[in-house]
């Protein structure tokens, strides 16, 4: 059995460059940090777009020192499904397959996939940094935002 992670036992080499291009206060680089050296060296990471492929950057000036495939919204599961279908077939099993996506990407446009991934048991990481609402794109609200919140987009009850 692999010996459990915790805050103190985490491996000290950075996966992450240091800065950050998120928004001020947003504790998403936090945890892309440290969920990152939690994974290891060996993940490769599957993107949609979000907050993180904002925070993330563009070639050649990336966060992440691990391989990144930045995908569409709907196609996040179905992407991961093929990586590590990919890495299976070549018997590269041990590395980690990690799909990162917002709440948009997970709850309302890329449930599709998710949900045909989860029927088949195919085995990555889907990870899901929900913070109530399209963020990136000017607060809308997406699946996850609780109710009464308000959004540019919430329909006004009066």
């Amino acid at each position: 059995m692999t010996p459990k992670t915790t805050i103190l036992t985490l491996p000290k080499e950075e996966l992450v460059h240091p800065g950050s291009r998120a928004c001020t206060g947003c504790g998403l680089s936090i945890a892309y940090r440290i969920g990152l050296k939690a994974l290891g060296p060996d993940t490769i990471l599957v993107v949609p777009p979000s907050c993180l492929t904002v925070l993330q950057g563009l070639f050649p000036v990336a966060t992440t020192k691990l391989p990144c495939l930045n995908v569409t919204f709907a196609s996040t599961a179905a992407a991961a499904t093929g990586v590590m279908e990919a890495l299976k077939a070549q018997g590269r099993e041990h590395i980690k397959v990690v799909a990162w996506a917002g709440d948009g990407g997970t709850s309302d446009i890329g449930i599709q996939a998710l949900s045909g991934a989860a029927e088949r048991g195919d085995d990555f990481l889907f990870m899901c940094y929900d913070n109530e609402g399209y963020m990136n794109t000017g607060v809308q609200r997406s699946g996850t935002t609780p109710q009464g919140a308000i959004t540019t987009n919430t329909p006004f009850k009066g």
